[in-house]
């Protein structure tokens, strides 16, 4: 018997992310990912192969763990990035490899569902145009959901990042936290978090309206809150909705994700 020995799982999505992020001028990120789900006995492997759009780059950029303060202020660029600051660009993002390792499974005296989640970042996005970091980077997790009940969930994630760095920068490897509660309820599943995530930088350059760095700004942890919806069809596929919303200048002020998959969620 094959390892993985149900059919692959195809989910295609929007992702969307909108704020000032401590700037003068409003940016805008966008992702469509592709992610392949192999799912087996004891784990689950995925491939997320995405496509990336940044309107006004420089200042923010696109990581595995969704956008990065890079700067502030007016328009400015990181010393990788070689197209001109506060422009649109976009092209092939960052491949990652996943994988959710079964450690429990939810069951009988709310016995809590566990997993172990491994992931790995190949620099595929173009740093250049300001769509990446343009290194590799390494992740580990544990996933946990708590039962209460037949309807009611305590929902907990918690995770290490090791970041790569570019040249001449040190990047914070990055810690994330995040609780919340999830209802189900027939073919509906609705889930609210919150989650904090550690900055890539302590400091960031703030920059002038011409461009020219006039100082250094400390950067809050990236916390937000998130509301999705997952709605599970008769034939086996789902579809999910979701919202976030940014706490400071560190975060997107609003977040969107549509995502259909052909298999659970």
């Amino acid at each position: 018997m094959p390892v993985w020995a149900n059919p692959i799982d195809y989910r295609l999505g929007l992702l969307a992310w909108q704020g000032d992020f401590g700037g003068a001028d409003r940016v805008t990120l966008t992702q469509i990912p592709l992610e392949l789900v192999f799912p087996g006995r004891s784990s689950s492997l995925s491939i997320i192969i995405p496509y990336d759009q940044i309107d006004r780059t420089g200042n923010v950029t696109l990581t595995a763990d969704g956008p990065a303060l890079l700067g502030v202020g007016g328009p400015g660029r990181p010393a990788w990035q070689t197209s001109p600051a506060g422009e649109r660009r976009s092209g092939p993002g960052d491949v990652v490899l996943r994988d959710e390792i079964v450690l429990s499974r939810a069951g009988k005296g709310k016995r809590p569902a566990l997993a172990l989640v491994l992931d790995y970042k190949q620099p595929t996005a173009d740093e250049r145009k300001g769509l990446g970091t343009g290194k590799r980077d390494w992740g580990i997790g544990l996933s946990y959901v708590q039962p209460l009940g037949k309807r009611w969930q305590i929902l907990g994630d918690a995770g290490y990042r090791f970041m790569g760095d570019p040249s001449g920068v040190n990047f914070n490897n990055r810690r994330r936290l995040s609780a919340g509660l999830g209802f189900v309820a027939n073919r509906l599943t609705w889930r609210f978090l919150v989650e904090n995530l550690t900055p890539l930088l302590d400091t960031v350059p703030w920059f002038d309206a011409a461009g020219l760095p006039i100082g250094f700004r400390e950067v809050q942890d990236h916390r937000l809150a998130r509301l999705d919806l997952t709605l599970r069809s008769l034939p086996g596929g789902t579809t999910r909705i979701g919202l976030t919303k940014g706490f400071n200048d560190s975060t997107e002020q609003y977040g969107f994700v549509l995502e259909f998959s052909t298999g659970g969620r």
